[in-house]
């Protein structure tokens, strides 16, 4: 990583916030976002679809919380997207760092990873109609039809 010496000491007692400080004094006040969740939860995803919206920067690599101290921008918002090793600095997030946590829906997670569920709905069988499994075809299946 390109500022590891700097993420090291960022990380340590409460730097941090000391530097976030710094920061808002110098450019003003703007949101900070540390868009986090587990693996294969559409992290990427949600991140395109934020790099939509306007008056914001975005940061496009995964990176540890204390990125915050290095980037500062004029716009309204600075979202990072969590370093895979996030969960276990998550208690030291400071409280100007607002959070962004993303859960995968677990039935999507298990027929992603199910070659014999692949093309099924991720739900159990009549889940979304009520019950009603008249709609449903005789193997109780819905293939997909995108």
């Amino acid at each position: 990583m390109l500022f590891q010496h700097e993420i090291i000491r960022l990380a340590q007692d409460d730097n941090l916030e000391k530097r976030l400080a710094e920061i808002t004094k110098l450019v003003g006040l703007f949101d900070r976002v540390f868009v986090i969740g587990c693996g294969r939860s559409g992290i990427w995803v949600l991140m395109q679809l934020l790099s939509t919206l306007k008056d914001q920067d975005i940061v496009p690599q995964e990176l540890p919380v204390e990125a915050f101290g290095l980037f500062a921008t004029r716009t309204s918002r600075l979202l990072i997207m969590r370093h895979f090793l996030a969960y276990q600095t998550i208690q030291r997030i400071p409280p100007e760092v607002r959070i962004i946590y993303i859960v995968r829906h677990p039935y999507d997670v298990l027929t992603s990873h199910n070659p014999l569920t692949k093309n099924r709905l991720p739900h159990p069988a009549g889940a979304l109609d009520g019950g009603n499994k008249s709609s449903l075809p005789a193997d109780g299946i819905r293939k997909r039809t995108c």
